[in-house]
């Protein structure tokens, strides 16, 4: 690649919500006075190379073979880092890259371990990746000499788990790990290394769930016409209750169904009350790790969280079919568990909160198998009406479409809020 233009000064807004299963993100890279806006989902995954893992530099036989490459960048990122936040050390593969790799050295977030986000290296590589990534898509689009030094300066919106967020100091120490010094990604993918240096100008930092439910306030009037549409489906009693009506309720409770946990977010007159609000340390990640050691047990290959989930939910050829769905009963077979997990936690909110909520959003990953595959809207109905004197409270599940971005468009609404 020869590519001439001198860098340019860039900098990026990013909505990042870091799930356990998912980096979903928005990035606003504001280029020469223009904003471009790109969505990106990457698998929250990265495989560690060693030497024996280091193959020959990628190459071209022609500019459109170079172009299909560079557009898909993040796809293909290898990569080192160098940053006062990360211990770990060596080279390694990102999400899509990481899974295709087939390598056995993969690192996802342990469900299962009592540690936070904000504790793990993981969750820096992965942000960094990400965003030093999208500066040398930036950069191959405008021209730019990728191999003078590429830099970014980043606000950044983020969230945590709301029990891991309101523990002392762990708001604070999860900024300061990205905004103490700068970082350097170098990308190793070609004969000649590519590296950015990335720079935090701000980062805020919120709960998750509480995200979502920015976003429903703010909601769209598509977003508004589908929370209409599901409360309808269910409540067709209710007469004369509009989408912007729920969308402006003031007392709610916001349920994230994640990969390794559920957040449930008290909504008291308008205003979130964090005091009241509670994570279940367990997710669908868990469910799905239980699937994965069920049928490792009857002596099926599974590999890593990612690839699993790639395939029981991506398009597969005629002769997977059979093994796909049968994979995915094994899934749905485990998720009484998680149903009963999250309708006690809704339990104890509600009777440590000491308000009355009068309406409940559903969504998360975790949310849209849930919606069809297990008892979770019934459970809730009948514990809710327990704390509503036999009186139904609804329960409206936010569109699949979007379910899983719900965080990050309230992250996107809260940085560009930043100026």
């Amino acid at each position: 690649m020869t590519l001439s233009k001198p860098t340019k000064e860039e900098t990026m807004k990013v909505a990042n919500d870091l799930g356990y299963g998912w980096v979903k993100a928005g990035i606003t890279s504001h280029i020469d006075g223009n904003d471009v806006k790109t969505q990106i989902a990457m698998p929250s995954i990265l495989a560690v190379k060693k030497q024996q893992n280091n193959y020959d530099p990628v190459s071209f036989d022609n500019k459109d073979q170079e172009e299909t490459y560079m557009k898909d960048f993040l796809s293909h990122l290898d990569m080192a880092v160098n940053s006062p936040a990360v211990n770990m050390q060596g080279r390694f593969l990102l999400g899509q890259s990481a899974i295709e790799s087939q390598l056995q050295s993969t690192r996802e977030f342990d469900v299962n371990d009592a540690s936070g986000k904000s504790d793990t290296d993981l969750s820096i590589i992965l942000t960094l990746g990400l965003i030093a990534g999208q500066r040398v898509k930036n950069a191959y689009a405008n021209g730019e000499d990728l191999y003078e030094q590429l830099n970014v300066v980043v606000t950044m919106a983020t969230a945590l788990p709301v029990l891991e967020g309101k523990t002392n100091n762990k708001i604070t120490e999860y900024k300061q790990r990205f905004m103490n010094g700068t970082h350097t990604v170098t990308f190793n993918n070609f004969k000649e290394a590519i590296t950015v240096k990335v720079k935090f100008a701000e980062v805020f930092v919120t709960l998750e769930g509480s995200a979502a439910q920015f976003a429903i306030m703010h909601a769209d009037k598509q977003m508004e016409k589908d929370i209409e549409e599901n409360f309808k489906k269910h409540y067709p009693d209710w007469n004369g209750v509009t989408g912007k009506e729920l969308t402006q309720s003031q007392n709610v409770l916001n349920i994230d169904i994640g990969h390794g946990t559920v957040d449930i977010v008290v909504i008291s007159d308008g205003r979130v009350n964090p005091n009241a609000s509670s994570s279940l340390p367990f997710g669908y990640g868990n469910s799905i790790t239980e699937a994965m050691n069920r049928l490792e047990g009857e002596g099926n290959i599974i590999g890593s969280q990612a690839s699993f989930q790639k395939f029981i939910n991506g398009n597969v050829g005629l002769l997977q079919r059979q093994k796909q769905e049968y994979y995915r009963e094994v899934v749905y077979d485990q998720l009484d568990v998680l149903t009963d997990k999250i309708v006690s936690t809704v339990s104890q909110v509600l009777r440590n909160g000491g308000t009355q909520a009068e309406l409940v959003f559903v969504h998360g990953g975790g949310s849209i198998p849930m919606a069809e595959q297990s008892n979770l809207r019934e459970d809730l109905d009948a514990k809710l009406r327990a704390f509503n004197g036999g009186k139904s409270v609804p329960v409206v599940w936010i569109n699949p479409d979007y379910a899983q971005i719900m965080n990050e468009k309230g992250l996107d609404l809260l940085v560009n809020s930043l100026g």
